[in-house]
């Protein structure tokens, strides 16, 4: 390296030097001022080089946007509309009452569905009791099973003036939710029918090579293990309705014999949720009905009009 560029090096490095000295010592002054300087340099907000990286007032400003607009909505459809939230409305819509007819259709799918539940334990209990055959409680969970499925759609195609949309399709998801979880529940009962099976054979063999000292050993051992499960629910004292109303209303599709609980019921948990549910379940309808009800009926006007005028000029 020649000693111009050492120089030039040299003289780079003093003018760096000196520009931060210059910049402390204007620091110190301007703090030495009685107005009190709360300024400082630094590059743009707006410039790539500012590593800017703290963007909630921009998030607060949009949020405040948003804000201002639902208010200016909804005042604009309480002027335009009034109030329409009507709960009684809600039942009139679930039941199919408007559609003419008082026979509620919808209720009583949803009433008869402790049939196909009840008829399921039925044959659960006759298994485990082998007071049926293995391969006639398969062809009876099929039938009552595809009965099952089969009910809502035969009813509805038959009676489909006593259906509303919203009743029919809640009936629909209610029964495919019920064959869903009554599948799982014959399945794992299967699987434990199985298991006991298999056990009861190994424990035949095994005792007719031991001797009478061992077989007792082992059952006593059996009896120890039986005594530390007791607070388990096993095959088949869990073929009870409780047991099988706890599983239908439970948040799940996979049924076991013992579900995760905690040791006591906490009834204030429990309460905020129920009254959690029950409230947003009350503002999810209303705001259908005050705002996506009226706009659909508003949509369906100009697009009839469209139709009919097309149809005019084709005719």
């Amino acid at each position: 390296m020649s000693e111009i560029e050492n120089n030039h090096i040299r003289r780079r490095t003093k003018s760096v030097t000196r520009a931060e000295d210059i910049k402390k010592i204007a620091a110190r002054l301007r703090r030495s001022q009685p107005d009190r300087p709360c300024h400082k340099p630094r590059d743009s907000l707006f410039s790539w080089s500012s590593d800017f990286n703290d963007y909630s007032g921009f998030f607060n400003w949009g949020f405040l946007l948003l804000f201002m607009g639902g208010v200016r909505l909804l005042l604009e459809n309480l002027l335009k509309y009034g109030i329409l939230v009507d709960p009684e409305q809600w039942l009139v819509v679930l039941t199919g009452r408007q559609e003419g007819g008082p026979e509620h259709p919808s209720i009583i799918l949803i009433c008869y569905t402790i049939v196909p539940v009840v008829i399921c334990l039925l044959i659960e209990k006759a298994l485990a009791k082998e007071a049926m055959p293995a391969r006639t409680g398969l062809i009876a969970h099929v039938l009552n099973l595809t009965v099952l499925v089969l009910i809502p759609i035969v009813i509805i195609h038959i009676y489909s003036s006593g259906f509303s949309l919203v009743g029919a399709t809640s009936v629909c998801f209610l029964y495919c939710i019920l064959f869903l979880k009554l599948w799982s529940y014959v399945q794992v009962n299967l699987w434990c029918r199985k298991e006991i099976s298999i056990i009861s054979s190994k424990i035949h063999l095994r005792r007719q090579s031991l001797s009478t000292s061992k077989i007792s050993s082992m059952v006593k051992h059996e009896e120890i293990q039986e005594e530390e499960e007791l607070h388990l629910v096993q095959y088949p004292n869990n073929l009870s309705l409780k047991d099988l109303y706890y599983f239908i209303l439970a948040p799940t599709l996979c049924y076991e014999l013992n579900f995760p609980r905690t040791e006591r019921v906490r009834k204030r948990f429990l309460l905020k949720r129920l009254f959690e549910v029950l409230i947003l379940v009350q503002v999810m309808m209303s705001l259908f009905q005050q705002w996506i009800i009226p706009s659909v009926k508003n949509s369906l006007i100009p697009f009839s009009g469209i139709f009919i005028g097309f149809l005019e000029l084709k005719l």
